[in-house]
């Protein structure tokens, strides 16, 4: 074998290309590497910088009595197998994106995002997408090292698979210039808890799903949370608060 410094340089990377290294998982082993793995290796432990918070979803039905992870989108109470992106109405977030467990980011949830547009895509999966507005973000009382977002879906495709890696980026910042308004969606029950975001008390008119105006008892919990009761179940009416 010739000394390393004579081979020619490869100009042009494939994924197949390989070197020798040394794997310390077994005993030191001399092994090849490909430049394929090497990159998806580097990239599903994010170690590279990103302006983009990237986390990984936990199904945590599979992780039964295990704690939560830094790093991960959870839900509580719990949700076995994909959740689909339109039926997101909320969910937990990790104060530290993933493998950067060190940098709490969590101010990041309140501004910009709360009030905001934001869209979430699977890492290696770009087709796989959804916009919400980013509607609350509240620190958990059980668990302070992670956050309980309240959203509301407006389109996409896909949802959650665990395992899987997905970034959060602001998509369109609400809570600049004019007057702030929200819009919730609600179906399938007669009571709706509303986390609007608005930090006031803001008027709510609410229309069926003809966009004919109706009634319905409303009560002001807060500033940023509305409880609206029907006499019965109702589907696809709308609340707007402004």
């Amino acid at each position: 074998m010739a000394r390393i410094s004579t081979y020619v340089n490869d100009l042009v990377i494939n994924p197949g290309d390989k070197w020798i290294g040394t794997d310390v998982d077994f005993l030191n082993a001399t092994k090849n590497f490909t430049a394929g793995a090497v990159a998806t290796w580097i990239a599903r432990l994010n170690y590279i910088d990103s302006p983009y918070p990237r986390f990984t979803y936990k199904d945590m039905t599979i992780a039964a009595n295990s704690p939560r992870e830094c790093g991960t989108i959870t839900q509580d109470p719990a949700v076995a197998g994909v959740i689909p992106f339109a039926t997101l109405t909320d969910f937990m977030l990790s104060e530290s994106q993933k493998a950067r467990c060190t940098v709490n980011i969590s101010g990041y949830y309140v501004a910009p995002l709360q009030t905001s547009s934001v869209i979430i895509t699977k890492c290696d999966d770009i087709s796989q997408w959804a916009i919400y507005t980013w509607n609350t973000a509240t620190q958990d009382p059980l668990e302070n090292q992670f956050w309980d977002i309240n959203l509301t879906y407006q389109a996409g495709n896909g949802g959650f698979e665990n395992d899987e890696d997905y970034f959060i980026s602001l998509l369109d910042y609400g809570a600049s210039g004019g007057d702030k308004n929200f819009v919730a969606n609600l179906t399938g029950a007669s009571t709706f808890l509303v986390n609007h975001g608005l930090n006031k008390f803001s008027s709510c008119t609410i229309v069926d799903a003809n966009d004919d105006i109706v009634e319905a008892e409303v009560e002001y919990k807060s500033n940023t949370q509305v409880e609206i009761t029907f006499s019965q179940s109702v589907t696809n009416f709308r609340a707007f608060f402004n």
